[in-house]
């Protein structure tokens, strides 16, 4: 069975797809595609909204095995971005209506629901599934850490 595990920005949404063997966790999409990119004709959130839309769905449909996805949330500092929050937000709310439509459950986690932070979350990520060998970054880190801590939720 495998695990979605999303973590949403402005410019781009990334994500892994673990595969479990008892312990052990395969990075399914580690050598493959691993975030979707909002196209630069994309200008404001309704187009990059709609195009995740049709992403995820695609996602979703390429990786049937998925049993559950793991969305990253976005940690939110006083006197930090706001707009840029909001706008994470709108693509945290996309995740969640391809989810629903596709009946998976979906849990949605902070760095302390994951057992790490953001100074750590790479060390983590690395440790679990070893480096990908192009696009290594905190946020696809976050998208490993966040998958591997739903683990225990699948059958």
């Amino acid at each position: 069975m495998q695990i979605l595990g999303v973590r949403s920005s402005t410019e781009e949404v990334w994500y892994a797809i673990l595969e479990f063997n008892g312990d052990k966790a395969r990075f399914v999409n580690a050598v493959e595609e691993n975030r979707l990119t909002f196209p630069a004709s994309a200008k404001n959130p309704e187009e990059k909204i709609y195009w995740l839309y049709q992403e995820l769905d695609r996602v979703l449909s390429l990786y049937t095995e998925i049993e559950r996805i793991a969305l990253k949330m976005a940690e939110h500092h006083p006197g930090g971005q706001k707009n840029a929050d909001r706008e994470i937000a709108y693509y945290d709310s996309v995740i969640l209506l391809v989810a629903a439509q596709r009946r998976k459950t979906v849990s949605v986690k902070r760095y302390t629901s994951i057992g790490t932070n953001s100074s750590r979350v790479k060390t983590l990520a690395e440790e679990i599934t070893g480096l990908t060998e192009y696009n290594w970054a905190a946020k696809l880190a976050d998208a490993v850490a966040v998958a591997w801590s739903e683990r225990e939720k699948i059958t």
